[in-house]
């Protein structure tokens, strides 16, 4: 009987943890209030048309990021980065100890603006999200550190008339952190704790007799 209440707290303690672990945002205050550190870069030093490699963020607070793509980035009017050819995802590798992200992702057309279609963000821990404006989004989960982030759409939107636009990923904005544990995540943290304890100590005398 013990052992089965020992293993029963012990699932409870695991799932409160995975419950308070991924989280998602549409407010960049929000996710800052979450943050304990965190680096942003608006790409003010990046100039209009192409740049061959990897941009890399100059970084700060021990975290940081760079930013490519397949074919090479590209930036409309600068202060933002885009692919350089329609459909070519574009991948975010981080620095440091990163588990959460923010910014503006959206897909544009060769002019910079904005099209109806949706960006995928899929991230080195399996989450996968959509973005289909420039608003802010941001994702954390407190349980696993991020290394990576891959940004995906379709090279084309095609409307309900049948008319094609190509679009490009865009990111501008981005915010990397690290979150800070809610509190019920320390009373799971204490109850495992408390669990493992426990087995520990019945183990013992048990041993003893």
């Amino acid at each position: 009987m013990t052992q089965r209440l020992l293993a029963l707290g012990t699932l409870m303690a695991i799932a409160t943890i995975g419950a308070h672990a991924q989280k998602t945002y549409t407010s960049a205050s929000s996710f800052l209030a979450d943050a304990k550190l965190s680096y942003s870069d608006d790409f003010t030093s990046v100039a209009d048309g192409a740049f061959a490699g990897t941009y890399t963020a100059a970084g700060g607070s021990g975290l940081g990021f760079s930013v490519a793509a397949t074919d090479g980035l590209w930036s409309v009017g600068g202060g933002n980065i885009s692919t350089s050819t329609a459909g070519n995802s574009m991948t975010v590798n981080f620095t440091g100890g990163v588990n959460m992200v923010g910014g503006s992702f959206w897909a544009a057309d060769m002019d910079g603006v904005a099209t109806p279609g949706t960006v995928t963000l899929t991230f080195s821990d399996g989450g996968s999200y959509t973005s289909a404006s420039s608003d802010f989004f941001g994702y954390s989960n407190a349980n696993a550190w991020l290394t990576s982030m891959t940004l995906s759409l379709d090279s084309e939107y095609i409307d309900s008339n049948g008319f094609s636009t190509y679009q490009f990923g865009t990111l501008d904005g981005l915010t990397v952190g690290q979150a800070v544990p809610e509190p019920g995540t320390y009373a799971a943290f204490a109850l495992l704790g408390t669990t493992l304890g426990a087995a520990v100590i019945r183990r013992r005398k048990l041993a003893a007799k």
